[in-house]
């Protein structure tokens, strides 16, 4: 019996060393054309996309220093409109600060059209990257795929030699040992896989939010060409009301004033009147800065409440919100996540004398804002926004002196659900026959803004604010 097993385990001995040495040669050529696939791809792509990736980087960089050149000079017309509000009074200083405003959204729109070419060229570079991550996906599985036959086929030839035969063929048999590296390979290279194809998702999210961006710039671009026409049309407006006369100018300014005294108080009486109690607990907490700053950079011109100007600019000698200085055409953010309750022109009701166009949202923490003496408005009534969405653009429009932006802060509610700032309808003493819609509140659910921004630092403030 022992002798007849003999020749049966030579001749398996045979058989194995054979199997062996084919399995050994397929394992070899498959790892050489595994290595050579990707070396072959990783070569390709890198000569048909360097060259282009090259080139849009450039326009990336390009698109970058014109940015940071048209910032330099748009820094420099603002100086020059704030110097023209403040040294050069009536009409010459008018006009002189109109077409400095209107340089200067020259500049603000051929600086949003380099963004422009920047977003379409880094859009260009991730699609490039989105192209490289989905052919090495495609590469890898292939192999993958061809490795997993391979696999089988070396895994079920070194499974019989080990476990049905106890020879000394078996056992310099080394094809196991090979599967078993080839399977650490094979693990790294799904690993390699999954990297890559993570990475694709990442790109193509950055993408997605690149392409919200560039939409958000070409809106943006719109609203600025609109603003200069409309800032053409008011000089045009102040040359025919005028008729280009300093006297006539100073009447029509001093009449305006007059109305603006005359609304104001029109307002503060009402508003006094209004039955209030203030519910602190419906409110968040002072210094929790649960609001965000309304422009992107922020410097502020006048307090809340009474300061060193409130009692000669305000005829209840206090200031309801905070000012901001913001030149025409500046982009104007919401504060905080919430729903525009409503938006309005006062000077189609009586020119210069209150809140010209305005924004007044209500938001999710018992708070309120308005936002006045807008250039342009970007958002309606019904609308739901999010924090640091562009709502609008800051202007001169109303009872203002000089380009900014006006921001109330409001009690949405009171004790027992009392109803704090509403939007009403309220007739003008200065223009009869003249009905406003503004934001009105009790003057106990006037806030301060301050409590609920960031903190400010004090290069944030302009001396005697």
């Amino acid at each position: 019996m022992y002798y007849n097993q003999i020749p049966r385990v030579s001749q398996f001995h045979k058989v194995s060393q054979f199997l062996y040495r084919k399995v050994s040669i397929l394992f070899i050529i498959f790892i050489v054309f595994f290595c050579l696939t990707l070396l072959t791809h990783a070569q390709t792509q890198t000569s048909s996309t360097s060259e282009q990736a090259i080139q849009i980087r450039s326009r990336i960089e390009q698109a970058e220093e014109e940015i940071t050149r048209l910032e330099g000079e748009i820094l420099q017309y603002q100086k020059e409109v704030s110097t023209i509000s403040q040294e050069r009074q009536g009409l010459e200083g008018a006009l002189g600060e109109i077409q400095s405003t209107r340089k200067k959204l020259e500049k603000d729109i051929k600086l949003t059209q380099q963004n422009i070419e920047r977003q379409i060229a880094l859009i260009m570079e991730l699609d490039l990257m989105i192209g490289d991550f989905s052919d090495s996906i495609i590469v890898y599985k292939g192999a993958l795929r061809d490795a997993l036959q391979s696999l089988r086929v070396t895994r079920d030839v070194s499974l019989v030699e080990i476990l049905f035969f106890e020879t000394e063929a078996s056992q310099k048999f080394t094809g196991f040992d090979d599967m078993i590296r080839f399977q650490r390979a094979l693990n790294k290279n799904v690993q390699l896989l999954t990297s890559t194809n993570d990475e694709l998702f990442f790109v193509l999210k950055s993408s997605n939010l690149e392409h919200v961006e560039l939409e958000q710039y070409r809106e943006k671009i719109d609203d600025q060409k609109e603003i200069v026409v409309d800032q053409q049309n008011e000089k045009d407006a102040l040359l025919k009301e005028t008729k280009n006369s300093e006297q006539e100018y100073r009447a029509i300014l001093a009449q305006k004033e007059a109305l603006a005294r005359a609304f104001q108080q029109d307002v503060f009486e009402y508003e006094s009147q209004l039955k209030f109690i203030l519910d602190p607990t419906t409110l968040p907490p002072p210094g929790s800065a649960p609001l965000g700053w309304p422009l992107d950079n922020t410097f502020i011109t006048q307090r809340f409440g009474v300061t060193s100007t409130s009692g000669r600019l305000y005829s209840s000698g206090s200031h309801s919100g905070t000012d901001f200085r913001a030149a025409v055409g500046t982009a104007v953010l919401a504060a905080a996540d919430g729903t525009v309750r409503g938006t309005g022109d006062t000077d189609t009701t009586c020119s210069r004398a209150s809140f010209g166009k305005w924004i007044f949202i209500e938001h999710t923490m018992g708070l309120s804002t308005a936002y006045g003496h807008l250039s342009k408005i970007s958002v309606s009534a019904g609308d739901s926004v999010k924090k640091g969405d562009i709502i609008g653009y800051s202007g001169n429009t109303g009872h203002s002196t000089a380009p900014h932006l006006h921001l109330s802060v409001y009690a949405t509610q009171g004790v027992n659900g009392g109803e704090g700032v509403r939007i009403a309808d309220r007739p003008s003493s200065g223009c009869p026959g003249k009905v406003y819609t503004i934001p009105v509140a009790p003057t106990q659910a006037y806030l301060d803004p301050e409590s609920y921004l960031p903190k400010a630092t004090r290069e944030m403030y302009k001396a005697g604010a």
